[in-house]
């Protein structure tokens, strides 16, 4: 895979802290750093889908509701036979 390289700057403990974290996994820096961006994009997708869910989940429901309402008054027959 072609790379691109970057010029990153990080205060003295964050530099610190990203070598240890890199040296414990037994991974460059470059590499450690990499999967954090990647996995960061994934959690933020995540949370995206994660809202359109609840938003869909939200609007289902207040489809149902509306719907069993209509049919109630449309088809009267609905609600004895449940």
């Amino acid at each position: 895979m072609p790379v691109v390289k970057l010029n990153l700057s990080f205060d003295p403990p964050t530099a610190e802290l990203i070598r240890t974290r890199a040296l414990a996994q037994q991974k460059q820096v470059s590499v450690y750093v990499a999967e954090l961006a990647r996995a960061e994009a994934r959690r933020a997708e995540d949370a995206l889908a994660a809202e359109g869910y609840r938003v869909l989940s939200e609007d289902t429901g207040s489809f149902a509701a509306t719907a069993l309402e209509l049919s109630a008054e449309t088809w009267p027959e609905w609600g004895s036979k449940a």
